[in-house]
Order: structure tokens, then C-alpha cells, then sequence
């Protein structure tokens, strides 16, 4: 079974999701993940710490007049490109797991790895429901960490090849991680916050 995505990969779906954005309205006076040619149109942004991987790169975006509700619904998309993502892989780790045996029985019907699957199939349409009906910094913060030890209890069923680059759990990694840039958090140990 391979794990390679046959869909888009991370830089095209954020390169599509960000094409007509005012990304100062959305990320005005933060460092963000953004795609690497995305920010060469944009030739008056400061990569901070140049490319990151794969297209991706960190960007301090200049201070200006910033809109919530556009850098919140840009997050929507994200996390819900990541729960797809997680569902697709979820769905793969199972067929992979069919075949693979220890001690003579299939891995994916063991015990702790069905209930890992059904930990994230629970975790998947909760996150549906929560993000289709609540519009708030605070609960995509916590919906984005949830998600994220979702993700990493997926990756782990497929052992070292969930980690391998160009696969579908390095691609979903890589939005946890721009996800991860584009929320505010508030805490005074936030350190992607620019001065003003």
C-alpha cells in the first residue's frame, strides 16, 4: 500500500487557498508559514528564517489593518483540509494494517490499534461538528492541538514510513505546522507576535 498522496500537495492547496487573500488583513504583523513563491510575488515581505521545506517558508508579514474573521476563516480551511487529510490517512493505516501480522494475527485487530482508529474516527466527526458551528480563536486553538494528537497517533500506525517526506503524513504535517503559524495565541511565551 502506498502512502504517496494522489491529490494536490501542501504548497498547491495553499497556494490556491491564499491566491486573491489580503494576507496583510489576515496575518498583518506576525510571522506566518506561507508558500516560498507565494511570498516572491510578494517581494516586500522578510523571509525570517528562509525556506522551511518543500515551498514553505517563514514570513514576517508587514503590521497593518488586520481582519479576524479573514485569518479565521483561512484557519477553518486549513483544519479542515487536515481533517480530510487525517481521514484519508486513517483510512490507509487500516488497509495497511489488514495484511501485516504479530504473533501470527493481523495487526489492525488488535485491541489498542482498533481503538486508536476509533479514537480518530470520533476525533474527526467531533471536529467537523465543531468547526461548522464555532467562529472563535480560543476553540480552533484547541481544535488544532486536538487534531494534532490525533494526527501523530495516526502517523504512528504506519511506524517509520508515516514519516517519510513526500507521503501523505509528511503532507499533513507540514499544514499542522502552517496551521500551528496562523494561530494567535496569547500567552506571553508567544514569541511569533511582531513588534508593533
Amino acid at each position: 500500500m502506498s502512502l504517496s498522496n494522489t491529490g494536490h500537495g501542501t504548497v498547491e492547496v495553499l497556494s490556491q487557498l491564499l491566491r486573491d487573500v489580503d494576507l496583510i488583513a489576515a496575518f498583518g504583523g506576525h510571522t506566518v508559514i506561507l508558500p516560498t513563491q507565494l511570498v516572491q510575488e510578494h517581494a516586500w515581505f522578510r523571509t525570517t528564517h528562509g525556506v522551511l521545506d518543500s515551498g514553505l517558508c517563514w514570513v514576517s508579514v508587514p503590521a497593518g489593518e488586520r481582519s479576524p474573521t479573514v485569518r479565521r476563516g483561512l484557519l477553518r480551511s486549513v483544519l479542515s483540509a487536515r481533517l480530510t487529510m487525517l481521514e484519508g490517512l486513517t483510512a490507509a493505516a487500516v488497509l495497511w494494517l489488514r495484511d501485516r501480522t504479530f504473533g501470527g494475527q493481523p495487526i489492525g485487530r488488535m485491541q489498542l490499534v482498533e481503538g486508536t482508529v476509533a479514537d480518530i474516527v470520533q476525533a474527526v466527526a467531533t471536529s467537523r461538528q465543531i468547526l461548522t458551528s464555532v467562529d472563535s480563536d480560543t476553540v480552533l486553538r484547541e481544535l488544532s492541538d486536538m487534531l494534532a494528537r490525533h494526527e501523530r497517533n495516526a502517523m504512528t500506525l504506519f511506524g517509520a514510513s508515516g514519516y517519510q517526506r513526500g507521503h501523505l503524513p509528511h503532507q499533513l504535517m507540514q499544514l499542522r505546522f502552517v496551521a500551528e503559524s496562523w494561530i494567535v495565541r496569547s500567552d506571553a511565551g508567544d514569541t511569533r507576535k511582531m513588534a508593533a
